[in-house]
């Protein structure tokens, strides 16, 4: 019985060793970018932006847009001029921007909105202020402007305490300055 398993693998080798033969392929190039996936249709077009470029994108959408997006480049790439305006909008799981430019690449108006989003330190202190032993359970931010101006910007806040709940609006331009608080 010795004889006949050293035997079978002996032939179980052999035969793994002629298998592989090595075949020598051509350069195959392919491109990818796992970041940013794209919808369109012409009038209006989409990016998905994944987990990397959120706290970045969430922070300042409008600079993430003018850093990391060329219309004129794009609108070259589309060579067409059968429309007035192009809606541009950037998507991540927070929320999104959605940007506006005319035929000639100038931006006309922006209007973003986020869902539980890390709150500026000034909004967050006087949150805390006039909130004193409330904790924060959920907040939405919606800001709209002209060009890369934002004209309207405010933070809708759920808070609670215990088994109260209540929800204040607070509007960014009227904030006097504060602190955090989630208790």
């Amino acid at each position: 019985m010795k004889p006949m398993m050293i035997l079978l693998l002996i032939l179980c080798w052999i035969g793994n060793t002629e298998a592989q033969v090595v075949t020598q392929l051509e350069e195959a190039r392919v491109t990818y970018s796992p970041e940013v996936s794209i919808v369109t249709n012409l009038d209006n077009v989409e990016f998905k932006l994944k987990e990397s470029y959120a706290g970045h994108f969430t922070e300042n959408p409008i600079r993430f847009m003018q850093e990391n997006f060329d219309i004129d480049e794009f609108l070259n790439a589309i060579d067409t001029e059968d429309f007035d305006e192009i809606q541009v909008s950037f998507i991540n799981r927070k929320g999104y921007l959605r940007a506006t430019f005319d035929k000639n690449g100038n931006l006309v108006n922006t209007f973003q909105q986020f869902k539980n989003i890390a709150l500026p330190r000034n909004i967050q202190e006087q949150l805390y202020k006039e909130n004193r032993g409330w904790s924060m359970t959920k907040n939405k931010y919606v800001a709209s402007g002209k060009s890369d101006m934002i004209q309207k910007e405010k933070y809708r806040i759920g808070l609670s305490n215990g088994k109260q709940k209540k929800n204040i609006t607070i509007i960014p331009a009227l904030a006097e300055g504060g602190r955090v608080a989630s208790n």
